[in-house]
Protein backbone atom coordinates (compact mmCIF):
# COMPACT_ATOMS: atom_id res chain seq x y z
CA UNK A 1 0.00 0.00 0.00
CA UNK A 2 1.34 3.30 -0.87
CA UNK A 3 1.61 5.88 1.48
CA UNK A 4 0.37 9.46 0.34
CA UNK A 5 1.84 12.32 2.24
CA UNK A 6 0.20 16.26 2.24
CA UNK A 7 2.58 18.78 2.07
CA UNK A 8 0.80 22.37 2.42
CA UNK A 9 4.00 25.01 3.74
CA UNK A 10 5.25 27.55 1.40
CA UNK A 11 8.76 26.68 2.47
CA UNK A 12 8.26 22.82 2.63
CA UNK A 13 6.70 22.79 -0.71
CA UNK A 14 9.75 24.77 -2.41
CA UNK A 15 11.88 22.22 -0.54
CA UNK A 16 10.23 19.03 -2.52
CA UNK A 17 10.36 21.03 -5.30
CA UNK A 18 14.00 21.51 -5.17
CA UNK A 19 14.38 18.14 -4.53
CA UNK A 20 15.53 15.87 -7.49
CA UNK A 21 14.86 12.45 -5.29
CA UNK A 22 10.80 13.64 -6.18
CA UNK A 23 10.19 12.63 -9.32
CA UNK A 24 6.95 12.89 -11.41
CA UNK A 25 4.75 9.78 -10.96
CA UNK A 26 4.11 7.98 -14.28
CA UNK A 27 0.53 8.39 -16.07
CA UNK A 28 -1.36 5.23 -16.32
CA UNK A 29 0.00 4.62 -20.14
CA UNK A 30 3.44 3.99 -18.70
CA UNK A 31 3.19 1.91 -15.93
CA UNK A 32 4.65 -0.84 -17.81
CA UNK A 33 8.06 0.85 -18.39
CA UNK A 34 8.55 -1.78 -21.44
CA UNK A 35 5.67 -0.65 -23.09
CA UNK A 36 6.04 0.61 -26.92
CA UNK A 37 5.05 4.03 -27.16
CA UNK A 38 1.84 4.76 -28.76
CA UNK A 39 1.73 5.53 -32.38
CA UNK A 40 -1.89 6.82 -33.30
CA UNK A 41 -3.03 10.41 -31.70
CA UNK A 42 -4.85 9.94 -28.85
CA UNK A 43 -4.88 10.88 -24.98
CA UNK A 44 -2.43 8.26 -23.72
CA UNK A 45 -0.03 8.76 -26.90
CA UNK A 46 0.33 12.61 -26.00
CA UNK A 47 0.96 11.56 -22.17
CA UNK A 48 3.37 9.06 -23.30
CA UNK A 49 5.43 12.11 -24.65
CA UNK A 50 4.50 14.88 -22.35
CA UNK A 51 7.35 17.01 -20.76
CA UNK A 52 5.55 16.75 -17.87
CA UNK A 53 5.12 13.28 -17.20
CA UNK A 54 8.54 12.45 -18.29
CA UNK A 55 11.94 11.92 -16.03
CA UNK A 56 15.08 11.58 -16.76
CA UNK A 57 16.86 11.59 -20.14
CA UNK A 58 13.25 11.75 -21.95
CA UNK A 59 12.62 14.51 -19.90
CA UNK A 60 15.45 16.72 -21.09
CA UNK A 61 15.21 15.99 -24.15
CA UNK A 62 11.39 17.15 -24.67
CA UNK A 63 11.84 19.82 -22.66
CA UNK A 64 14.49 21.61 -24.61
CA UNK A 65 11.89 20.62 -27.65
CA UNK A 66 9.38 22.67 -26.21
CA UNK A 67 12.35 25.60 -25.10
CA UNK A 68 13.86 25.81 -28.43
CA UNK A 69 9.71 26.22 -29.91
CA UNK A 70 9.20 28.56 -27.16
CA UNK A 71 12.62 30.32 -27.86
CA UNK A 72 11.13 31.40 -31.09
CA UNK A 73 8.00 33.04 -29.78
CA UNK A 74 8.84 36.67 -28.64
CA UNK A 75 6.30 37.24 -25.43
CA UNK A 76 6.21 40.64 -26.67
CA UNK A 77 4.80 39.77 -30.00
CA UNK A 78 2.46 37.24 -28.32
CA UNK A 79 1.55 39.91 -26.13
CA UNK A 80 0.46 42.42 -28.89
CA UNK A 81 -1.61 39.70 -30.52
CA UNK A 82 -3.08 38.75 -27.37
CA UNK A 83 -4.31 42.38 -26.79
CA UNK A 84 -5.40 42.77 -30.93
CA UNK A 85 -7.43 39.41 -30.50
CA UNK A 86 -9.27 40.21 -27.07
CA UNK A 87 -10.31 43.50 -28.32
CA UNK A 88 -13.12 41.77 -30.22
CA UNK A 89 -13.51 38.75 -27.53
CA UNK A 90 -16.23 38.43 -25.24
CA UNK A 91 -16.23 37.83 -21.47
CA UNK A 92 -16.58 33.87 -22.08
CA UNK A 93 -13.92 33.98 -25.00
CA UNK A 94 -11.04 36.60 -23.13
CA UNK A 95 -9.67 33.86 -20.80
CA UNK A 96 -9.29 31.44 -24.04
CA UNK A 97 -7.78 34.27 -26.40
CA UNK A 98 -3.97 32.96 -25.27
CA UNK A 99 -4.77 29.76 -26.53
CA UNK A 100 -5.71 30.75 -29.84
CA UNK A 101 -2.61 33.08 -30.12
CA UNK A 102 0.07 30.44 -29.26
CA UNK A 103 -1.96 28.10 -31.57
CA UNK A 104 -1.81 30.48 -34.51
CA UNK A 105 1.71 31.05 -33.63
CA UNK A 106 2.78 27.23 -33.34
CA UNK A 107 1.41 26.47 -36.66
CA UNK A 108 -2.28 26.16 -36.27
CA UNK A 109 -4.13 27.78 -39.88
CA UNK A 110 -5.68 30.79 -39.23
CA UNK A 111 -9.08 29.54 -40.29
CA UNK A 112 -8.71 26.36 -38.01
CA UNK A 113 -7.65 28.61 -34.93
CA UNK A 114 -11.47 28.48 -33.39
CA UNK A 115 -11.57 24.59 -33.88
CA UNK A 116 -8.55 24.33 -32.16
CA UNK A 117 -8.91 26.22 -29.49
CA UNK A 118 -12.37 24.13 -28.77
CA UNK A 119 -10.21 20.92 -29.48
CA UNK A 120 -7.69 22.13 -26.98
CA UNK A 121 -10.52 22.64 -24.01
CA UNK A 122 -11.69 18.97 -24.44
CA UNK A 123 -7.89 17.56 -24.28
CA UNK A 124 -6.96 20.01 -20.89
CA UNK A 125 -9.69 18.57 -18.76
CA UNK A 126 -8.08 15.31 -18.72
CA UNK A 127 -4.52 16.01 -19.37
CA UNK A 128 -3.98 14.86 -15.70
CA UNK A 129 -4.51 11.11 -14.36
CA UNK A 130 -8.12 10.66 -13.07
CA UNK A 131 -10.47 12.05 -15.90
CA UNK A 132 -13.48 10.17 -16.15
CA UNK A 133 -14.28 7.84 -19.27
CA UNK A 134 -16.14 10.36 -21.07
CA UNK A 135 -13.78 13.35 -20.73
CA UNK A 136 -10.81 10.51 -21.92
CA UNK A 137 -12.85 10.24 -24.72
CA UNK A 138 -13.27 13.88 -25.86
CA UNK A 139 -9.37 14.49 -25.09
CA UNK A 140 -8.58 11.51 -27.70
CA UNK A 141 -10.65 13.25 -30.27
CA UNK A 142 -9.36 16.59 -29.71
CA UNK A 143 -5.59 15.32 -29.27
CA UNK A 144 -6.23 13.71 -32.67
CA UNK A 145 -8.04 16.73 -34.10
CA UNK A 146 -4.71 19.44 -33.02
CA UNK A 147 -2.15 16.93 -34.66
CA UNK A 148 -3.69 17.17 -38.07
CA UNK A 149 -3.93 20.69 -37.90
CA UNK A 150 -0.34 21.15 -36.57
CA UNK A 151 2.66 20.98 -39.04
CA UNK A 152 4.00 17.70 -40.14
CA UNK A 153 6.82 17.26 -37.89
CA UNK A 154 8.32 14.57 -36.05
CA UNK A 155 5.62 12.55 -33.24
CA UNK A 156 7.92 13.77 -30.20
CA UNK A 157 7.78 17.61 -31.66
CA UNK A 158 4.02 16.99 -32.32
CA UNK A 159 3.40 16.44 -29.16
CA UNK A 160 5.41 19.45 -27.64
CA UNK A 161 3.07 21.54 -29.70
CA UNK A 162 0.10 20.21 -28.39
CA UNK A 163 1.53 20.07 -24.88
CA UNK A 164 2.23 23.43 -24.58
CA UNK A 165 -1.52 24.54 -26.28
CA UNK A 166 -2.94 22.31 -23.60
CA UNK A 167 -0.83 23.93 -20.57
CA UNK A 168 -1.48 27.06 -21.71
CA UNK A 169 -5.41 26.41 -21.33
CA UNK A 170 -4.60 25.36 -17.96
CA UNK A 171 -2.55 28.16 -16.96
CA UNK A 172 -3.86 31.58 -18.48
CA UNK A 173 -7.78 30.84 -18.55
CA UNK A 174 -8.25 30.73 -14.50
CA UNK A 175 -5.70 33.43 -14.13
CA UNK A 176 -7.42 35.89 -16.75
CA UNK A 177 -10.71 34.99 -14.85
CA UNK A 178 -9.26 35.58 -11.69
CA UNK A 179 -7.89 38.84 -12.88
CA UNK A 180 -11.00 39.60 -14.59
CA UNK A 181 -13.06 39.20 -11.46
CA UNK A 182 -11.19 41.52 -9.55
CA UNK A 183 -11.40 44.05 -12.29
CA UNK A 184 -8.32 45.45 -14.49
CA UNK A 185 -7.99 49.21 -13.22
CA UNK A 186 -6.77 52.57 -15.39
CA UNK A 187 -5.63 55.74 -14.46
CA UNK A 188 -8.29 58.61 -15.98
CA UNK A 189 -5.73 59.30 -19.20
CA UNK A 190 -6.25 55.56 -20.07
CA UNK A 191 -2.54 54.15 -19.05
CA UNK A 192 -2.42 50.93 -17.58
CA UNK A 193 1.23 50.59 -15.79
CA UNK A 194 3.10 47.26 -15.79
CA UNK A 195 3.79 47.30 -12.11
CA UNK A 196 -0.03 47.20 -11.42
CA UNK A 197 -0.55 44.38 -14.55
CA UNK A 198 2.39 42.39 -13.17
CA UNK A 199 0.99 42.67 -9.61
CA UNK A 200 -2.56 41.85 -10.60
CA UNK A 201 -1.31 38.95 -12.36
CA UNK A 202 0.86 37.78 -9.47
CA UNK A 203 -1.53 38.36 -6.80
CA UNK A 204 -4.05 36.00 -9.48
CA UNK A 205 -1.87 33.38 -9.55
CA UNK A 206 -1.56 33.07 -6.14
CA UNK A 207 -5.40 33.02 -4.61
CA UNK A 208 -6.35 31.03 -7.85
CA UNK A 209 -3.38 28.34 -9.09
CA UNK A 210 -4.20 27.04 -12.47
CA UNK A 211 -3.29 23.32 -10.92
CA UNK A 212 -3.91 23.71 -7.30
CA UNK A 213 -2.25 20.24 -6.56
CA UNK A 214 0.88 18.29 -8.28
CA UNK A 215 2.12 15.30 -7.29
CA UNK A 216 5.76 13.55 -6.47
CA UNK A 217 6.90 10.28 -6.03
CA UNK A 218 9.85 9.86 -3.28
CA UNK A 219 12.78 7.84 -5.17
CA UNK A 220 14.31 6.84 -1.59
CA UNK A 221 14.18 7.68 1.27
CA UNK A 222 14.05 11.04 2.88
CA UNK A 223 12.46 13.59 4.93
CA UNK A 224 10.58 16.66 5.07
CA UNK A 225 10.07 18.85 7.98
CA UNK A 226 11.93 16.26 10.05
CA UNK A 227 9.24 13.37 8.81
CA UNK A 228 10.41 10.46 7.45
CA UNK A 229 9.22 10.04 4.10
CA UNK A 230 9.56 5.91 2.33
CA UNK A 231 11.18 5.82 -0.42
CA UNK A 232 7.74 4.76 -2.84
CA UNK A 233 5.55 7.17 -1.57
CA UNK A 234 3.43 9.85 -2.85
CA UNK A 235 3.76 13.32 -1.93
CA UNK A 236 0.70 15.67 -2.85
CA UNK A 237 2.10 19.25 -3.18
CA UNK A 238 -0.38 21.57 -2.02
CA UNK A 239 -0.01 25.08 -4.24
CA UNK A 240 -2.92 26.45 -2.97
CA UNK A 241 -2.35 26.27 0.80
CA UNK A 242 0.85 26.82 0.09
CA UNK A 243 0.05 29.93 -1.69
CA UNK A 244 -2.00 31.06 1.27
CA UNK A 245 0.64 29.97 3.97
CA UNK A 246 0.44 33.29 6.83
CA UNK A 247 3.91 32.46 7.58
CA UNK A 248 4.25 34.11 4.19
CA UNK A 249 1.75 36.25 2.94
CA UNK A 250 -0.17 38.27 5.02
CA UNK A 251 -3.97 37.78 5.21
CA UNK A 252 -3.52 35.09 2.96
CA UNK A 253 -7.25 35.00 2.21
CA UNK A 254 -7.42 38.21 1.12
CA UNK A 255 -6.74 39.65 -2.64
CA UNK A 256 -4.17 42.07 -2.16
CA UNK A 257 -2.07 43.04 -5.74
CA UNK A 258 0.22 45.94 -3.78
CA UNK A 259 1.57 42.48 -1.81
CA UNK A 260 3.47 42.06 -5.14
CA UNK A 261 4.65 45.83 -5.55
CA UNK A 262 7.15 48.20 -3.76
CA UNK A 263 10.44 47.82 -2.42
CA UNK A 264 9.91 44.70 -0.61
CA UNK A 265 7.35 42.67 -2.88
CA UNK A 266 6.35 39.37 -0.83
CA UNK A 267 7.65 36.09 -2.32
CA UNK A 268 6.60 34.65 -5.61
CA UNK A 269 3.54 32.11 -5.46
CA UNK A 270 4.49 28.72 -6.70
CA UNK A 271 1.76 28.15 -8.98
CA UNK A 272 4.14 28.11 -12.14
CA UNK A 273 6.80 25.31 -10.14
CA UNK A 274 9.98 26.02 -8.48
CA UNK A 275 13.31 24.50 -8.74
CA UNK A 276 14.11 21.20 -10.36
CA UNK A 277 11.02 21.69 -13.08
CA UNK A 278 9.08 25.35 -13.41
CA UNK A 279 7.33 25.98 -16.12
CA UNK A 280 9.11 27.31 -19.21
CA UNK A 281 6.30 29.04 -21.05
CA UNK A 282 5.44 30.96 -17.55
CA UNK A 283 6.90 34.89 -19.46
CA UNK A 284 4.67 33.64 -22.65
CA UNK A 285 1.57 32.82 -20.18
CA UNK A 286 2.14 36.45 -18.31
CA UNK A 287 2.27 38.14 -21.78
CA UNK A 288 -0.52 36.80 -23.56
CA UNK A 289 -2.49 37.41 -20.20
CA UNK A 290 -1.20 40.81 -19.94
CA UNK A 291 -2.69 41.28 -23.45
CA UNK A 292 -6.24 40.25 -22.47
CA UNK A 293 -6.00 42.46 -19.42
CA UNK A 294 -4.99 45.24 -21.66
CA UNK A 295 -7.64 45.17 -23.71
CA UNK A 296 -10.45 44.45 -20.95
CA UNK A 297 -8.74 47.06 -18.65
CA UNK A 298 -11.44 49.67 -16.81
CA UNK A 299 -10.67 53.62 -16.85
CA UNK A 300 -10.71 55.32 -13.89
CA UNK A 301 -13.40 57.60 -14.74
CA UNK A 302 -15.85 54.51 -15.48
CA UNK A 303 -15.41 52.74 -11.74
Amino acid sequence: MTTTIRVVRHADVRAVLSDPGFVVPAPPEASDGAAPLPSVPSLAWLRRRATRFSTGADHRRRRALASALLTGLPPVELRSAAADRARSAGPDEAPYVPVAVLAEALGVPRSDVPNAVAAVRDVAPAYFPGAGAGSERRADTGVRTLVGMLPDVAPEETAQRVCLLVQTCDATAGLIRAALEHGVPQDDDGALSKASVTALLSEALRFSPPAPLIRRVAERGTRIRGAPVAAGSEVVLDLAAANRDPDVYASPDRFVPHRFSGTRPAPPALSFGYGERPCPGSDHALAMATGVLHAHAVPARAR
